[in-house]
């Protein structure tokens, strides 16, 4: 008789060799998720262990990054031993320079969320370097993106929290949308930080807002939003959008249904 996996193995009591060898040799069945690598030390600066640690495991295990949380002091060369992450996370990051190093070098698949305060003090990333699937941008994360760069976004789904974007901007960014044959856009979501704005900003000749027909559903991101309180526009290739306002809550939405 013979066992695949045995009940108990001494791994820990081999050479670290031999362990790399035999952990490269398992077939992974389950990865637990419930514990998180919260800090190593080693005689290095944390950038070059951080990155060595990412080297060796994405070489071990083959697998995928689920989600990456930076904060603090970023690596002078940006690169952190990650090349690809399903999320990304970044919070309180110091360095301009660093963090759009970190932006070119990182791919993020699904969702890239900023929480900086800082980023009015001379950062720039070019905007269709965002390939991702959602971009959200909280506090004065948002400082950096002018009413040029919000048009240049090629993500589907943009979120903007306490945004500096002005009833103009916004405008600008609709009538552009309603001009072009992107298809890639699903919503546009904006919590309006000092501005007032209302439907009437967007009854224009060129948009010719319509009542709202009720032909789509709410994703389930926006189910508590009524948006029979809005009106819509008609692009020339048939897709329709609604715009909404709820309070200081802007909401541009897409159907692709």
């Amino acid at each position: 008789m013979s066992l695949s996996r045995p009940e108990r193995f001494p791994l820990l009591k081999l050479p670290f060799l031999c362990i790399e060898c035999v952990i490269k040799s398992w077939d992974i069945f389950d990865i637990k998720t419930d514990h998180s690598l919260e800090s190593c030390t080693y005689g290095m600066n944390e950038g070059t262990a951080s990155k060595m640690v990412l080297d060796f495991l994405n070489d071990v295990f083959k697998c995928s990054v689920e989600k990456v949380r930076m904060g603090g002091k970023l690596p002078e060369s940006g690169d952190i031993g990650v090349k690809s992450t399903v999320n990304l996370h970044i919070h309180d990051a110091n360095g301009c320079a660093q963090l759009k190093l970190l932006l070119e070098n990182l791919e993020v698949i699904d969702t890239c969320t900023f929480h900086v305060n800082d980023t009015n003090n001379g950062f720039y990333c070019d905007p269709k370097l965002f390939k991702c699937k959602a971009l959200v941008f909280s506090l004065g994360s948002a400082a950096w993106v002018t009413r040029e760069i919000l048009m240049q976004f090629e993500v589907p789904r943009l979120t903007f929290l306490r945004c500096p974007f002005s009833v103009k901007d916004i405008l600008s960014f609709v009538t552009h949308w309603f001009h072009s044959d992107s298809k890639k856009l699903e919503y546009l979501s904006i919590n309006i930080q000092n501005t007032q704005i209302s439907l009437e900003d967007f009854q224009t000749e060129q948009l010719n807002l319509v009542p709202f027909s009720g032909r789509h559903r709410v994703p389930p991101t926006f189910g508590d939003i009524d948006l029979s309180e809005g009106l819509e526009i008609v692009r020339h290739d048939g897709l329709v959008a609604t715009i909404h306002f709820q309070g200081r809550a802007f909401l541009f939405y897409v159907c692709h249904n």
